[in-house]
């Protein structure tokens, strides 16, 4: 199959949701409204109906992307008769690479995927228009999607259609994660990769511009820090152990400005409101004045490996929410054996 590889557009426009969506962005879940009293098993006698898309019966909200009865949340199956269904809201790719997607359901069902968070932006990625008994992938080509590059950290809008005439029902989303095997999902898209749909409409992607330091000496945005990427600019310091933050954007700073008093040392520019994070070298005692308004997070550590000539050191963890505009943060302030903070920046 074709790898589809998506590039990570910016959604700017204040796009609304219609009227029934739920939720503000709440992790964990997924939106679903349904239509009942709304008969035939094609999609097009769901969205041809008077009601749809702005008077649901009834909105409420999924733990997974398998569809539940509304009336009895255990019940994953046979749970009604003439009825119609959306589900909506955004995937939290929890790692970077190809990811394959597949549904099933009775009746018919339509997969939809964003290449960004912008709903505008959706493609049908998977479909069928029979029926599948519960959890069964294989039954038509059409229920497969091709392989789908996502970015770690990155959100993509996600909604499934899908309409029960009489009978048996059912609906899920199955996929594999990337270097997982492709024969058949290894499980059900869960709520740990999950939100709700916004109301108001999706935010814009992160957009992280204007990147400077006082010093002029070089500093690099990484996309996604992990486990064995470099900590400076100017060491092969790595990372060993990147606590939670696995995936997000950081900045990478050189370690030869780690006594720079500077109030103005580092500057960049968001779109969006974020929480920043300082991963800060515990060997520091002496906390500077710009950093005292910061939270340190308890508990929560990471750790660097030297490169031969130095050792690594563990880190501590700032966080401070900014709204979207510039932001400066001061020099570390420390000694000859300490070393440069590192920044990791997520959207909130």
């Amino acid at each position: 199959q074709e790898i589809v590889s998506w590039s990570f557009g910016q959604g700017t426009a204040p796009w609304a949701g219609s009227g029934g969506g739920g939720g503000g962005g709440t992790g964990g879940a997924i939106t679903r409204e349904y239509w009942t009293n709304v008969w035939g098993t094609s999609l097009a006698s769901l969205t041809g109906n008077t009601n749809y898309p702005d008077n649901p019966t009834g909105v409420d909200t999924l733990s997974e992307l398998r569809a539940s009865n509304w009336a009895n949340p255990g019940q994953t199956s046979n749970w009604g008769d003439g009825y119609g269904q959306r589900i909506r809201g955004f995937i939290v790719a929890p790692s970077t690479g190809n990811y394959t997607f597949w549904v099933s359901g009775d009746d018919n069902v339509e997969l939809w995927l964003s290449t960004n968070n912008n709903p505008a932006n959706k493609v049908r990625i998977a479909h069928h228009t029979g029926w599948t008994s519960p959890l069964e992938w294989n039954k038509y080509a059409s229920q497969k999607s091709a392989p789908i590059s996502l970015v770690a950290g990155h959100r993509y809008y996600v909604e499934v259609l899908h309409k029960e005439d009489m009978g048996g029902d059912n609906l899920a989303v199955g996929w594999a994660r990337p270097g997982q095997g492709t024969t058949v999902p290894s499980e059900v898209v869960p709520g740990s990769v999950l939100e709700t749909w916004s109301e108001g409409g999706a935010m814009p992607q992160l957009e992280i511009t204007g990147v400077s330091l006082s010093t002029a000496r070089a500093v690099q945005l990484d996309e996604a820090l992990e486990v064995g990427k470099n900590v400076f600019t100017d060491r092969t310091f790595t990372w060993a152990n990147v606590g939670p933050h696995g995936g997000k954007r950081y900045l990478r700073l050189p370690n030869n400005d780690k006594t720079n008093t500077q109030a103005n040392y580092l500057s960049f520019t968001v779109n969006v409101p974020v929480m920043v994070h300082v991963a800060w070298d515990s060997r520091i005692a002496t906390v500077p004045g710009w950093l005292s308004s910061f939270e340190l997070v308890s508990g929560q550590t990471m750790l660097t490996a030297g490169d031969g000539a130095q050792t690594g050191n563990n880190r501590v963890v700032y966080r401070k929410n900014f709204p979207a505009g510039t932001i400066t943060l001061g020099g570390p302030g420390g000694t000859s054996s300490s070393n440069n903070y590192s920044v990791i920046i997520e959207a909130q």
